[in-house]
């Protein structure tokens, strides 16, 4: 990961900290009569497992603390035979929330290798078919306004040379509701309207101009020597199901399309 990534990680990092501490710092001052302690003990009964995956509202009574979660995985595997195939994926989670107000910081790294054994007398050596690195974050405040819907204004970032991207930042603003809300599944949608700028590294643009000098540019829609800006549509849906205590399955799917020209899209 860059240093460019890094201080974009660290900023919003800060921002989120700032945003959900700072308030229940004050709170905490604040003096406990007879009434907020008798409150207080019977916080400390509910059951706040899954929190995250939660409405704040759903809670009776609503916790005022800050709450925190942290979640990080990561997987590696290797396919041999024909070639051998490398893998290495890790995904983490930050969640912070103060009353309403949630906010997961999401961050995923993914590293490729694929090479293919040479033929006798080099059968010793390689041939790289394929190595890449992808960085993705994912910046998302959530505003609990009923039990089930809430608002989210939120950032992605992406940079992808195995696709190119050197750089691509989408900034969008929705509303997302759970449809359907039971203790042992629940599905949730979200749609939101934003704004997306992508740049692409140096192979796409040389790649272009070998295509130029062969004079099949023709074939070639959508390119820009610059950077691309343009609205977007964002949809999302997830469904949780809960089959036993502390076990969770989850499915996601995500569409994001862009306004002016829907046969541009990423599902």
């Amino acid at each position: 990961m860059g240093k460019a990534l890094l201080r974009r990680a660290v900023f919003w990092m800060t921002i989120m900290v700032f945003v959900c501490w700072v308030p229940g710092t004050f709170a905490q001052d604040k003096p406990a009569d007879d009434n907020e302690q008798t409150q207080g003990q019977e916080k400390k009964e509910q059951d706040l497992s899954n929190w995250w995956t939660r409405n704040p509202l759903t809670f009776d009574p609503m916790p005022a603390n800050l709450l925190k979660h942290f979640e990080l995985t990561y997987q590696w595997d290797r396919s041999t035979g024909n070639w051998t195939s490398d893998n290495h994926m890790l995904n983490s989670q930050l969640s912070l929330r103060y009353k309403r107000f949630t906010n997961n910081l999401r961050y995923t790294f993914d590293k490729r290798s694929v090479a293919k054994p040479m033929r006798p007398p080099n059968a010793d050596k390689n041939v790289s078919l394929r190595k890449s690195t992808k960085n993705e974050i994912h910046e998302d405040l959530r505003y609990a306004i009923t039990k089930r819907i809430y608002a989210a204004p939120g950032m992605f970032y992406l940079e992808d040379d195995y696709a190119y991207i050197d750089e691509r930042y989408t900034y969008y603003l929705g509303a997302g509701a759970e449809v359907i809300q039971h203790p042992l599944f629940k599905l949730s949608l979200f749609g939101a309207y934003g704004y997306e700028t992508l740049s692409y590294i140096d192979d796409y643009h040389e790649t272009y101009l070998l295509i130029q000098d062969w004079g099949k540019t023709n074939e070639i829609s959508h390119y820009d020597p610059g950077t691309e800006e343009y609205d977007v549509f964002y949809l999302n849906q997830m469904i949780r199901m809960f089959p036993y205590y502390g076990v969770m399955v989850t499915q996601s799917s995500t569409y994001v399309v862009n306004a002016s020209d829907t046969d541009i899209y990423r599902w």
